[in-house]
């Protein structure tokens, strides 16, 4: 695969922004597919030296990545236990083998829409599934700033998807998103964004520090 001549955030940006302040905790994701980045490997080295490190992916390019130990979490985005069907969803099948040898946790990460996962059961099979590959579930619904005040046809609430899964016992994160066991993995169901919110800082390409995913410069 070639990577896209679009603007590529540059290591001495990293260095720059990275350098002058203090994280709680750092989310690699670009916006994109981050191991498509030619120094993806050098960017997590970085990026660990200063808080604890989750790399989010579509799992199909994890041999470009070599320092999984440096993560305190890989996060990968799959969107249905069918890979015929998460390939028509997302466009790529991710390396499920080279997962089982990652020596870090693993987060899946699953966004609820009508055309893969939208009903309780679904997520009960996608969990089972799951479950022989990753420690955690996160499933996710889109957010005001993914559809800018008009919801999309495909939109799924986190929220009614949780009632419909009758959970009993669960806690809650920080966040306030509910925290539970299902078919044998951790799940979080997601009411909240957490890194795209406009609170946190999100490093762009240009190497300027922007509130969330907006245009407006921290």
């Amino acid at each position: 695969r070639q990577i896209a001549s679009v603007e590529t955030l540059r290591i001495e940006h990293l260095e720059h922004v990275l350098s002058g302040r203090t994280y709680e905790a750092i989310e690699i994701t670009g916006g994109g597919e981050p191991t498509l980045h030619p120094d993806i490997n050098e960017i997590i080295e970085k990026c660990d030296w200063h808080a604890p490190t989750h790399l989010y992916t579509n799992g199909s390019l994890l041999e470009r990545v070599s320092l999984f130990n440096q993560l305190e979490r890989l996060c990968v985005s799959i969107a249905h236990y069918d890979l015929d069907k998460n390939r028509a969803i997302m466009g790529v099948v991710p390396d499920l083998e080279r997962l089982k040898d990652i020596p870090v946790p693993v987060k899946f990460s699953l966004l609820a829409n009508r055309s893969g996962i939208h009903t309780a059961d679904e997520i009960k099979r996608y969990c089972s599934w799951a479950a022989s590959y990753a420690d955690s579930v996160v499933i996710r619904q889109l957010f005001e700033h993914d559809y800018r005040g008009k919801v999309p046809a495909e939109f799924v609430s986190c929220e009614a998807l949780f009632k419909e899964l009758q959970i009993g016992d669960y806690t809650k994160t920080k966040h306030g998103n509910p925290l539970f066991s299902l078919e044998g993995i951790e799940v979080e169901m997601e009411y909240r964004s957490c890194a795209c919110e406009v609170d946190n800082p999100v490093l762009h390409a240009d190497g300027h520090l922007y509130r969330g995913w907006t245009q407006e410069r921290v």
